[in-house]
Order: C-alpha cells, then sequence, then structure tokens
C-alpha cells in the first residue's frame, strides 16, 4: 500500500479490536500470522516473566541471540496474548530495520538536494550544531505523507544494524551516529502501523517538552475511570507499590502520560529503583494503560536482568539506599490535582482517522515534513514503517 495523505483520506480501515488496544485483529490472531517468520528473523524465544515480580501485569521477553542490535525485546499488555504480540512485533520490526535492503546512495546532502528533496536535517535534534553539509554519508529514499513525493533519507537514521566489526563502502564499519528507533513500528496494516509510529513520535517529544514544567500536571488517580487502569493500578497497590502519574499531553492535544513505580527503600526487603513507563494513544484511557504497562515492564527489564543494554553499573548504582529513597521521595512529592477527565480523548472507528487527527495536529505546530520509509519485506508481509518528524524532540539516543 502506498501511504499518502490523499490514499489515507479515501480509505477506511477499521479497528477490529479494542481490549486495552486499538488493533486489526486480536493479539492471539497477530501471533499466528507472524510465528511462521519466526526462523528466517532467528527469533528463537518467547518468554513469559511476569511470575518474577509480584505485580501480576504481563510481560514477555523475546529472544533473537544473533540480533545485530538488541538481542532482548520486551512486550507488555493487559492479556498475556497481548503481551506476547508486543514483544515479538517489537523485536520482528527491529529485525527489518537490522536487514535494510533498499537501494541506497552515496552523497553529501548538498549532493544530495541537487537529485530531489531531503530530510531537513536542520530542524532533526540529532543533527544540530554538527558540520554535516559537505559529509559524505548514505541515504536510503523514503517518501513525504502529505506530498506524497520521494524524500532522501540518511541511511543512519533508520538502520538499527549496530554491529562495529569489518569494513563498509567510507572505510572501517562503526557504529552509525544517529541511529535510533524512534518511529519504527510494525502492525496488521500499513496504516495501523503508521498511526503507533506516529504516537511514538509524540511521545518522545511530549516526554521532552514536558521534563521542564511544573509538577502541578500529577493526575489525581482517584479520577482515573477507565476500567483497564484501574485494573493495573490496583495490581500495583496490591503488591505494596506507590504510584504517581504525570499528564505530559502537549499543544499538540495527543494524550500522554508517564507512569512512576516505587516502593520504599527503608522497608522493602529489596528495594528497586523507582521505575517509569510513558504512552501516547488518542484515547485517553490507552495511552494512561500504556503507560502503566510500561512501568511494569521496565521493572521485570531491572529483574530479570536479560535486557542487553543495561549493563552492572547500573544495578550496582541502585544498591544505595540512601540514593533510592531520594528519589522515591521525589516522585512522591508530586502534586496530584489534574482529574483524568482533563485529558483530551478521541475515540475513532478507523486507524485513518487517528492519522489524520495527528497529521493536523502537526501541521498546526508548523511541521511541513512528515517522512515514510516503509521497511516492509514483501515475501513476510509485515508491515514495517520507519517514520520521521525533524521537528520533533526526543531524547539523544
Amino acid at each position: 500500500m502506498e501511504l499518502s495523505l490523499k490514499t489515507i483520506e479515501s480509505a477506511a480501515t477499521p479497528k477490529g479490536h479494542k481490549d486495552g488496544t486499538d488493533r486489526l485483529v486480536p493479539p492471539s490472531e497477530t501471533l499466528e500470522r507472524v510465528r511462521p517468520h519466526f526462523a528466517e528473523a532467528g527469533l528463537t524465544r518467547v518468554a513469559n516473566v511476569t511470575g518474577l515480580d509480584v505485580v501480576g501485569t504481563p510481560v514477555v521477553l523475546a529472544v533473537r541471540p544473533n540480533s545485530r542490535s538488541l538481542a532482548v525485546h520486551q512486550g507488555k499488555g493487559l492479556t498475556l496474548d497481548a503481551a506476547k504480540a508486543s514483544a515479538v512485533m517489537e523485536s520482528l520490526e527491529r529485525w527489518h530495520a537490522e536487514n535494510i535492503t533498499l537501494p541506497l546512495r552515496l552523497g553529501t546532502p548538498r549532493e544530495m538536494a541537487r537529485s530531489g528533496p531531503v530530510l531537513d536535517l536542520d530542524r532533526h535534534h540529532l543533527f544540530r550544531g554538527e558540520a554535516f553539509q559537505d559529509r559524505r554519508f548514505l541515504w536510503v529514499e523514503g517518501r513525504e505523507l502529505l506530498g506524497d513525493t520521494p524524500v532522501w533519507v540518511p541511511h543512519d537514521l533508520v538502520t538499527l544494524d549496530l554491529r562495529s566489526d569489518g569494513f563498509d563502502v567510507l572505510g572501517p564499519a562503526t557504529v552509525p551516529p544517529w541511529s535510533n528507533s524512534n518511529g519504527l513500528a510494525s502492525g496488521n496494516h500499513p496504516v495501523e502501523a503508521l498511526t503507533h509510529a506516529l504516537c511514538e513520535l509524540v511521545e518522545r517529544d511530549s516526554f521532552i517538552r514536558g521534563t521542564g514544567r511544573a509538577p502541578e500536571n500529577g493526575v489525581d488517580l482517584a479520577t482515573v475511570d477507565d476500567p483497564a487502569c484501574r485494573k493495573v493500578l490496583e495490581n500495583f497497590r496490591s503488591a505494596g507499590l506507590d504510584v504517581s502519574v504525570r499528564d505530559l499531553t502537549t499543544d499538540l492535544a495527543i494524550p500522554t502520560f508517564a507512569c512512576h513505580v516505587g516502593e520504599d527503600p527503608a522497608t522493602a526487603h529489596i528495594p528497586l529503583p523507582v521505575n517509569s513507563g510513558w504512552g501516547t494513544h488518542l484515547r485517553s484511557g490507552i495511552a494512561l494503560l500504556r503507560a502503566l504497562t510500561e512501568a511494569a515492564q521496565t521493572r521485570l527489564t531491572f529483574i530479570s536482568g536479560a535486557r542487553d543494554d543495561i549493563g552492572r553499573t547500573v544495578y550496582d548504582s541502585h544498591r544505595d539506599r540512601l540514593r533510592l529513597h531520594t528519589k522515591w521521595n521525589k516522585s512522591r512529592r508530586l502534586r496530584c490535582s489534574r482529574s483524568f477527565q482533563e485529558t483530551p480523548s478521541h475515540a475513532h472507528e478507523t486507524f485513518e482517522e487517528d492519522v489524520l487527527r495527528i497529521v493536523d495536529a502537526l501541521r498546526s505546530r508548523g511541521e511541513t515534513q512528515i517522512v515514510v520509509v516503509d521497511l516492509t519485506k514483501q515475501h513476510i508481509g509485515i508491515p514495517v514503517l520507519k517514520v520521521i518528524v525533524p521537528g520533533l524532540l526526543a531524547p539523544a539516543k
């Protein structure tokens, strides 16, 4: 499917599954669709690690031992099938980004601009302050969503092949300096994948913009009326954990939340650090649920010790009970006076309506370039997209 604003405006892909998340089909069906491709992607294990913690919110690991980036990926959800689908799809989308077979071009930004439109690097946060205009690197072709025109994108922004040995066309291979997974998403349908990618981009942007905001955006959890969110909140409370939630929704009016979960280091037998989760979705209930379940996932990531980008120093630093107590107290000082109902919520029946709402919000802020690089492999048929909006902010790595 060729993604453009014109095709999206004329299509209607209904959401067939809306229990805790919006999907084309139930998670169990997604798993059966993608299971035949586990071997090619090197996905050897899908492990339910929920029982390693006392919370009970489903968390699953997907393992690809020969990955070119991370070997272990996590997934979470309201049900075990949802958590499995979350982990598996994240692992498979990263495999696509590690194994890009699209044609590449070599050139400087100035050289590439002579052959067609290029991504607006001056607006991209990873390129600010860098002298890159006369630097020669590889490019891959994407498409501008708004204008339906080809756009050249730095290959390093798209690839997740982080191997640092061997040689490439430029000499000794190095880890791509701008490589990141922000805006990488998969789905049961291209527009579903596009929705997920855009929501992730908005989430990271909202996180950066909300970091310095006053603590008055704390949510009064007693006002949360979404049944799925109430269930996860009760799981935390039953486990003796303290929960705080911040509303990070920006001028885009797309619901975004941050959740912080901790335990009193003075009374816990083996205290864990305060763990966090973030979530964005057009429906406020799903946005909050994503933040809550991601916080549960982050706890289990720490407990399991399986994530290969978390080193010993991270664990060593959390043996300091005084430091843990300081962070725990800080999370509890949040002023939680904001009603959950104050957050805007947009319930749509189709994925196209979701995309158009997000696109309108981005354009109202002045974002004129939304570029989509289609990483879908035709013989597999799992829609995987990398979406880049140069003006949106994100953590450096």
